[in-house]
């Protein structure tokens, strides 16, 4: 499955489309708290937790029925997915973030590749909430960057003064 993203950076929010159909949207609805998907008709919600460099996220349906967890760790750039008891690898593949894999025992489920404002995904799966879930944790690491920059900042210009 092929699928085309685009991310409204000042909304933080993405939409997925696959032959020019909007398929899925996830929105931001709390930063670093609260974000909505739906796929198909199907709403979701990741709530996240987070204890200084390890982040917990509740992946509930729309009636707030845990169906899954997220695992992410911001120093390893990893994180463990695990979705009605499957489980699921998700990691960066580059270094400047913009490429990124889901990967089970059997190999690699999910990829992405993003320019910034727009990306792709292509899959082996038809799982939608994986892609929701993918997403979700590329939103957060993007977040937590942009945080630990804000607080180094001053930290770097008053050795720098």
């Amino acid at each position: 499955m092929q699928f085309h993203c685009e991310n409204q950076l000042l909304h933080n929010s993405f939409s997925l489309f696959q032959n020019q159909k909007l398929i899925s949207t996830l929105d931001e609805k709390k930063w670093l708290d609260t974000i909505l998907g739906s796929w198909k008709g199907q709403k979701y919600i990741f709530k996240y937790t987070s204890i200084w460099n390890t982040t917990r996220v509740k992946i509930c349906t729309d009636e707030y029925k845990k169906i899954g967890d997220i695992k992410w760790n911001f120093l390893k750039n990893k994180a463990t997915i695990v979705i009605k008891d499957k489980s699921y690898t998700w990691s960066y593949k580059s270094l400047i973030g913009n490429k990124w894999q889901i990967q089970d025992d059997t190999g690699v489920i999910v990829d992405y590749t993003t320019n910034f404002s727009s990306g792709s995904l292509s899959s082996s799966s038809e799982n939608g909430l994986l892609f929701l879930t993918g997403l979700t944790i590329h939103q957060f690491h993007y977040q937590s960057v942009a945080l630990t920059l804000c607080a180094l900042i001053p930290l770097i210009s008053s050795f720098l003064a």
